[in-house]
């Protein structure tokens, strides 16, 4: 098997970096965009994160899913493969700080061979608060992205002089730096059939900025207010609140039949999902 003559001697060439900072983590969900040109194809794919005071980590944070040229035969028989490698970083949107660490669980800036794979990279345990002299380091919130390029070899045949070369494929997705809200909830235990009654109740959350002290949800903030038929079965979204003044919320609603009532916050740039506790409610 014959390698890239730009493969041999080289030890480390492309490294993947994120930034330094504070790394946080815990994933909600995940967005992913793709390149191809017909001959390869190359997938990045990002988890949310959802940060806190202590310490925790993502697993398979950044994903990458690559489809390289097959193995193909040079003029004097000889099979060569495919190369690839990753380079990436974070960077800024929406003015919110997105500086995150990565770890690698394969060597960092190694080439890939073969018709492709997929490599994936870790966000790595550490504190969401660290203190550094008379600063605190803290996590932002909001949304973030993170770029990427990946280059992937094309066929050459060195024995005739035709050189390989690499094409690099640019890609950029977002993802969202978010804290865990606390959402407490309030609802009759009885009510008329088909007839309106008022719930209400308060969403706060852990500010980055203020050291994970609990602050009021903002303003806005979209509280899906849930029934459960018979407390059995699927979750069903009767009404959409939105928070008021100092994190607080409250509507009208109506039910048919008896069962269990929640409120639960809705993601967001800044907030994970969060349901409150169930309430059951009979009828009367």
């Amino acid at each position: 098997m014959r390698l890239h003559s730009r493969l041999i001697g080289t030890a480390s060439v492309a490294a993947l970096a994120l930034g330094l900072g504070i790394a946080v983590a815990a994933p909600a969900s995940a967005k992913s965009t793709s390149d191809s040109d017909g001959t390869s194809k190359v997938t990045l794919k990002v988890k949310d994160v959802v940060s806190k005071k202590g310490t925790f980590q993502v697993k398979k944070w950044v994903t990458f899913k690559v489809q390289a040229p097959a193995d193909y035969l040079s003029s004097t028989g000889e099979v060569v493969q495919s190369e690839w490698y990753v380079s990436a970083y974070d960077g800024y949107a929406s003015g919110v700080s997105c500086n995150l660490n990565v770890r690698s669980p394969q060597t960092i800036g190694e080439y890939h061979l073969g018709a492709g794979g997929t490599i994936t990279f870790d966000l790595p345990k550490t504190k969401g608060l660290q203190k550094d002299g008379l600063r605190w380091l803290y996590w932002g919130s909001g949304k973030c992205k993170v770029s990427a390029t990946v280059s992937v070899s094309q066929k050459g045949d060195y024995t005739l002089g035709v050189p390989s070369y690499y094409k690099s494929y640019t890609l950029s997705t977002t993802y969202r730096n978010q804290t865990t809200p606390k959402v407490t909830f309030s609802a009759p235990s009885k009510v008329k059939k088909n007839k309106s009654f008022k719930v209400s109740g308060k969403v706060t959350a852990p500010s980055p900025k203020d050291r994970y002290k609990t602050k009021n949800a903002k303003k806005g903030t979209k509280v899906a207010i849930q029934f459960q038929k018979k407390g059995k079965g699927a979750w069903k979204t009767i009404k959409i609140a939105k928070v008021g003044k100092s994190g607080k919320f409250s509507t009208k609603v109506k039910i048919k039949t008896k069962g269990k009532i929640r409120a639960v916050s809705q993601t967001s740039n800044y907030l994970a999902k969060k349901a409150s506790k169930a309430k059951n409610i009979k009828l009367r």
